[in-house]
Parts: structure tokens; C-alpha cells; sequence
């Protein structure tokens, strides 16, 4: 075998299952991992390949997770392996349940001025209707001559007659 490489003997599931609970301190509604860490999330290796902790646990004690599905930590608390505190959800649903500006922004209703906003369309803008009246009316009323004289040019610009005295 070449020299610096390690194999690793094969483990059993129980093996493996008590590797994983002894990195699992089960106080108090949380069950906190205290093995390595990734991105916030515990990670945990079986047969080389890294997993989420709590998507181990939540595959051991709950079942397979549907593809497609992602895991949701109801508790809001990323190092918690306890299956109880989570539930497969879409990425989506997942996004607009926690606290990103994302599912900030979804939740809005009215604008920071007390008006009703539009309903929310994933991917879509949504500006105040009342607001941009209102700004609409006054920049037109503080630039109403400018305007206008614009308007002049152009409207006899296109009829084809050089300048206009008005």
C-alpha cells in the first residue's frame, strides 16, 4: 500500500450508530451535536462520505427523506439532531419559514409607510402603488415646466418643423 494512505476498516451499523450518539449530548428539547461542524451544521462521516447530523438521525429515526426535500429545524437551532424539532420540507417553504430577508420581505404587507402592498409573487418585485402616485405627482409638480418644454420640442420636432415659439 502506498506510503500516507489510510483504509479504514468497515464498521457496522452499530458501530457506526454508536460513533454518532456519543458525539450527541441529549439535554434538556435540543439534542446538541458536539462533533465537527460545517456551515453551522454538525457533520458526520459514514464510510468516508460527510453527511448532515441531523439528516442522520432523521433518516435512522424517522425514515428516508423524499428527494427534493431538504430538512427544517423547527427549533431554529442548526446543531440539533433531535428528529422531533424537524420535518422535510421543500427548499422553499424552508426559506420562507426562517428569518432571511427573503421570507422577511414575504411576509411584508404594508410598505414602511402604512400602505396595503400587492400580494407577494416569488421572483417579482413589489413596489407601493400608493407610494409611486404620490412621488409621480410630485415630481411632476416640482418639474412641470421642464416637462412640458420636452414635450414641446419633441411634439414639433416630429411634425418637422425646426423650433416653435410658445
Amino acid at each position: 500500500m502506498p506510503t500516507g494512505v489510510y483504509k479504514r476498516k468497515p464498521q457496522t451499523l452499530e458501530m457506526v450508530m454508536r460513533r454518532f450518539w456519543g458525539k450527541v449530548e441529549k439535554s434538556g428539547e435540543c439534542w446538541l451535536w458536539l462533533g465537527s461542524h460545517g456551515k453551522g451544521y454538525g457533520r458526520f462521516s459514514i464510510d468516508g462520505v460527510l453527511r448532515g447530523a441531523h439528516r442522520v438521525a432523521f433518516e435512522w429515526l424517522r425514515g428516508p427523506i423524499k428527494s427534493g426535500l431538504v430538512i427544517d429545524h423547527l427549533c431554529r437551532n442548526p446543531i440539533c439532531v433531535n428528529p422531533a424539532h424537524m420535518e422535510a420540507v421543500t427548499n422553499r417553504e424552508n426559506i420562507m419559514r426562517g428569518y432571511g430577508i427573503a421570507a422577511k420581505e414575504f411576509s411584508q404587507t404594508h410598505c414602511k409607510y402604512g400602505h396595503q402592498l400587492p400580494p407577494a409573487i416569488p421572483g417579482k418585485e413589489r413596489p407601493c402603488k400608493t407610494c409611486n402616485k404620490m412621488r409621480s405627482k410630485a415630481y411632476y409638480a416640482t418639474n412641470r415646466e421642464s416637462l412640458l418644454a420636452a414635450y414641446r420640442k419633441r411634439y414639433w420636432r416630429n411634425k418637422g418643423i425646426a423650433s416653435r415659439s410658445a
